[in-house]
């Protein structure tokens, strides 16, 4: 069970309605593994949830496992995932901007929420193969294909005049609706090899590839564009040293893809982490992220001018376990 109580007031061209609000969200979760025969295993589970948007939602899975021998596993699942709508979907109200328009009045641009929202569904299918080459290597190969329904798209209404605030003006509605669909297929494979019995390293690949389109009721014409905000290609490397019994040195090095749509370049990301344990409950660590630039950009904003940068960043970290 979660409540979450907020009070937004009102800021310059935003406002909620209503101001103040609590939501309840009630969720279970239940799951079953079932050994059908010596070699294949079946899991079945679900995710039940209440929420105060959309109500009653089922989230289930099915997963497949079967071993052929004892270095090898085939694996198959799918499953059903739900993304609730939150205040910014229902309750949001925003002067987006002005123009002007004959006999010199202005238009205000004014995006709403709606309380009708439904929420935005997945259902997912993966396949995979798992193989213990021999003691020190492993090698992990998935694909996946998903399908997305109630994809959120900003609905333009009929312009009307309105009084209210002053003075007399033009109202260009938008409003954000669940009118778009789309699909996701890519595949991954890692590989685990342990170099020594204090090092390993596991490379990686991952691809994506994303199709968004509008309904037929749909008139928002920007939902293709969805395609461009994930970046197709990532490589990975990571490599996991332990320098003594309780000093361990890990790295992660990435290469991602550029974005396709808004523009935003391809970039190389070193992250490092030195830890330290001290005794069984205690560890001291000094983390560095983004170490090759000083900052770059994972993702560009609406209109593609203004990036957010992701600096370099170093921070130490202490955890006590109990």
């Amino acid at each position: 069970y979660r409540v979450t109580s907020d009070n937004l007031g009102p800021q310059f061209s935003l406002i909620y309605t209503p101001q103040q609000r609590t939501d309840y969200l009630f969720s279970a979760f239940i799951q079953d593994e079932i050994r059908v025969t010596h070699s294949l295993r079946l899991t079945l589970g679900s995710k039940i949830e209440h929420n105060g948007y959309t109500g009653r939602e089922f989230q289930p899975g099915a997963q497949l496992v079967w071993t052929p021998s004892k270095r090898q596993a085939i694996w198959i699942s799918v499953a059903r995932a739900v993304r609730q709508p939150a205040r910014s979907d229902t309750d949001l109200q925003i002067a987006a901007g002005t123009f002007p328009v004959d006999n010199g009045n202005f238009a205000l641009v004014e995006i709403s929420g709606d309380r009708q929202r439904a929420a935005e569904r997945v259902l997912a299918y993966q396949l995979g193969y798992r193989v213990q080459i021999d003691k020190r290597l492993s090698l992990d190969v998935a694909g996946f294909s998903n399908f997305y329904s109630n994809v959120q798209t900003v609905e333009s209404g009929d312009p009307f005049f309105s009084a209210t605030p002053g003075p007399p003006h033009l109202v260009v509605p938008l409003t954000f609706e669940d009118n778009a669909h789309a699909w996701t297929y890519g595949g991954e494979t890692f590989v685990n090899w342990k170099v020594t019995k204090r090092w390993r390293i596991s490379p990686g690949y991952a691809f994506i590839h994303m199709n968004a389109n509008p309904d037929p009721s749909s008139n928002d014409t920007t939902v293709a564009r969805l395609g461009g905000n994930t970046p197709h290609h990532k490589f990975e490397i990571r490599s996991l040293l332990n320098l003594s019994h309780n000093l361990d040195l890990d790295s992660a090095l990435y290469r991602v893809g550029s974005l396709p749509g808004p523009g935003v370049s391809s970039y190389n990301r070193l992250d490092t982490r030195l830890g330290w344990r001290v005794g069984e409950h205690s560890e001291f660590s000094i983390v560095g992220q983004n170490l090759l630039t000083p900052r770059h950009s994972e993702f560009a904003d609406a209109y593609a001018l203004s990036h957010t940068q992701l600096k370099r960043s170093v921070y130490g970290k202490i955890t006590w376990r109990f």
